[in-house]
Formats: structure tokens, C-alpha cells, sequence
């Protein structure tokens, strides 16, 4: 059985999202497609605009066989935490391929820039340190500090991640070769809404603006109709805007010295953040007020999250990839299930409460399934749903028979 990993948010799941699948199982011959997807909290340091479940119910409904959870310590941070996450728990599986999308048709290019990138020289690292320091962003950054053998225009956020878990398999020597497909559509992140292929950004933006129908055509039909259940019964989507009080409240009740220590923040970052938190009547306008040169808007927003989840440098720290055994199941179809069962000896598949054992996992394991558990609950708390720990009753979605 030729099995292909996948690494998404599908945040929520759109056309070009549908394409990708289709694509990797027409083009590649996949038998079974295991993605590994972020959770209810996603890595531009914001909550999931619908829940986990109903993300993974409609991959699944439109052609991935296995839904994983990407463990949210690596879900919420840059792409090298990111990649190196997801990675470390593909590499567990009985998975010899990955696929993504990428905006260049040239996968070679990619993998000779990713040997080049992989191990970063010195004088590489202090390069890219300056360029990033003098306020460019990321892609430029990048774009200034490799050998000049690649075109500019090759560093696109598609593209980035791509070389990120290119470079994350190189260096950990991961048995997983790379595949790809040429990506469609709007730009990653065009805020305007395209025919049929727009971006998650796009859709996002017209979700929370209450234009819903406007997206009816950006997303299958088991989307829209997930999407407006989630919103039926929540009356709202889901954003770090939902949790601005809470953020507020979070910094100001916090010690100088524990702010200092937040994962991401560095060079007195914390006291221009205490400084503004109180003058902002949104997310926007604190970061806005918070940003530099230095400071993305990103990772600014990604801070406030860390704060707000206690995600410090000595949790970091103590987190161990190898370590890593107990992944969650989120969605699977007849021929994930068979997956399944071939893979129980590689990891321990978490499918209800009772499935993790604290005496047997790791520390690891034991740190993730708490943060977990408790960022649940502050998700919930955003769409004052009055649900607490959901994780312990909610089961994976099931589809039965086969496609």
C-alpha cells in the first residue's frame, strides 16, 4: 500500500485544499493519505476559525483516509517548529512519502536549496540574523542570506514550508522522500475572493465579516454546510479576537520577569507589550502598536498566545520529538483504520479518554496531553460554548464504508 503523509491546517478546508488531495491521488497512485493537521489552535498564532473535528470529518469526507493531530506545541510556533513536529511524527509511521503544495513546478530547485539551507554555516546564520534585524521580513530574509543560485521570487510561503520540511528531513535523515504539487489559485495570502480558488485568508476574512454566502463556491459543499453548522451552534467563528480580555487580563496580571521568559520574546520585547496592552480596543491595533522592525506581526501575535497559554522557555525545553508516542485520531475512513492497525506497534493512537495511560507515556507525551486538555477548554471559552474538557468525551469521526 503506497502511503503519503500530509501536513495542513485546512483552516477551513477550501477548493485548493480538494485539489491537493485529488492531485496526490491521481498523480502519485496514493492508496492512503495520512495527514497530519493542526489542531484547534493554528501556526500564525490564532485559534482554528472552526474546531478540529469538524475539520478533520470534512478531509476525510473529501479524500484523505487518516486525520492526525499535529501535537499544538509545534502547531502554534514558526515553520522550523512547525515542520520539525509534524515531521517527527510522520518519520514514526509507515510513511515514505510526503507531498505539499508548492508555488514553483521546479521541486528540484527546492531540494538543491534545502541541501543548502539544511546545514547553516556561521556566517549563513549571522546573515540572515542581520537581514531579519533590519526589518525584512522572512522571505526576504531567506531570499538575501542563501547562495544567489536561486531566483528571488522562489521564497513564497508555500515554498518556504516546503523547504522547511525538506530541510527538517535532511538533517534528521528522515527515510521520507518529498513530493509535490503545483499549487492553484490566489495567492497564500490574497484578501481578495476568487471565483472558485481562493485563499484560506480570503475565506477567512469573509467568514468573520458574516458574508458566508459569499464562500459557498470557495469550498465543497460538505464544507459550507460544516461551516454554517459550526456557526449555528456557536453563533460565531472562532479567533484570538474572541479572547482579547482574557489576553489583556493575562499581561497585566503577570510578572516583568515571567513575561521575559515567554516563549519568543527576547531584548525587552516584554515591556513594550505590557507597555501597550491596555491601549488597544483589538488584536489588530495591540499588535500593530507592539510590532517593529525586529517584531513581526506574526510572531507578536504568536506571543500573546504563548502568554496567554503559559508557553514558556523551559517548557520548550523539556519537550523531547523522540519522546513523542501518543498521537491523537481525529478522522479516519475504512482504509485509515487498516493504517491503523499496521501502525499501533510505531506510536500509541489516542481515540478516546482511556486510551492515554500517564504511568506508561513519557514526559513528552504527558506535557502535550495536559496543554491539550487545557487549551481545549480556552478555545471553548472563546465561543462561550460553556463546554469543559471536551477532550475527554469527544471520539474520532468514522467513515464506515469504503469510498
Amino acid at each position: 500500500m503506497k502511503n503519503i503523509g500530509v501536513i495542513a491546517e485546512f483552516n477551513p478546508f477550501h477548493n485548493g485544499h480538494k485539489y491537493l488531495l485529488d492531485n496526490i491521488r491521481q498523480k502519485y497512485k496514493a492508496d492512503c493519505i495520512v495527514v497530519i493537521m493542526s489542531g484547534n489552535f493554528v501556526q500564525r498564532g490564532d485559534l482554528s476559525i472552526i474546531d478540529k473535528w469538524q475539520r478533520a470529518k470534512v478531509a476525510v469526507m473529501n479524500g484523505a483516509n487518516l486525520v492526525l493531530e499535529l501535537p499544538i506545541p509545534y502547531a502554534i510556533q514558526s515553520a522550523d517548529y512547525f515542520a520539525s513536529g509534524a515531521l517527527a511524527v510522520l518519520s514514526k509511521l509507515e510513511i515514505p512519502y510526503i507531498c505539499f503544495g508548492t508555488e514553483t513546478d521546479n521541486i528540484n530547485l527546492l531540494q538543491a536549496l534545502a541541501k543548502n539551507m539544511a546545514f547553516e554555516t556561521d556566517a549563513y546564520k549571522e546573515k540572515l540574523r542581520v537581514s531579519l534585524k533590519t526589518g525584512l521580513s522572512y522571505p526576504r530574509a531567506l531570499s538575501s542570506s542563501v547562495n544567489h543560485f536561486a531566483a528571488k521570487d522562489i521564497f513564497t510561503p508555500n515554498n518556504i514550508l516546503a523547504l522547511e520540511y525538506m530541510k527538517t528531513i535532511i538533517r534528521n535523515q528522515y527515510k521520507i522522500e518529498p513530493l509535490h504539487i503545483l499549487r492553484k489559485g490566489s495567492d497564500y495570502n490574497s484578501t481578495n475572493l476568487a471565483t472558485d480558488f481562493s485563499s484560506a485568508t480570503a475565506i477567512r476574512g469573509k467568514m468573520l465579516d458574516g458574508h458566508l454566502s459569499d464562500i459557498s463556491k470557495n469550498v465543497p459543499e460538505n464544507s459550507y454546510s460544516s461551516i454554517c453548522e459550526f456557526y449555528e451552534e456557536y453563533n460565531r467563528f472562532n479567533t484570538l479576537e474572541n479572547l482579547i480580555r482574557e489576553i489583556k487580563f493575562k499581561i497585566i496580571t503577570t510578572d516583568i520577569q515571567k513575561l521575559s521568559s515567554i516563549h519568543e520574546v527576547s531584548e525587552g520585547i516584554e515591556n513594550k507589550i505590557l507597555k501597550n496592552i491596555m491601549h488597544g480596543e483589538n488584536i489588530d491595533d495591540i499588535i500593530h502598536s507592539i510590532k517593529s522592525k525586529r517584531y513581526t506581526y506574526a510572531r507578536i501575535r504568536r506571543i500573546l498566545l504563548n502568554a496567554l497559554l503559559d508557553l514558556d522557555n523551559h517548557f520548550y525545553n523539556s519537550l523531547q520529538l523522540d519522546d513523542i508516542h501518543c498521537i491523537k485520531v481525529l478522522a479516519f475512513d475504512k482504509t485509515g483504520q487498516v493504517f491503523l492497525k499496521s501502525n499501533k506497534n510505531n506510536v500509541h493512537f489516542i481515540t478516546k479518554k482511556s486510551d492515554f495511560d500517564e504511568q506508561q507515556a513519557s514526559d513528552t507525551d504527558i506535557k502535550i496531553n495536559k496543554l491539550t486538555n487545557h487549551s481545549t477548554n480556552i478555545y471553548h471559552l472563546a465561543l462561550n460554548s460553556g463546554r469543559y474538557n471536551e477532550e475527554n468525551f469527544k471520539n474520532p469521526f468514522i467513515i464506515k464504508e469504503m469510498a
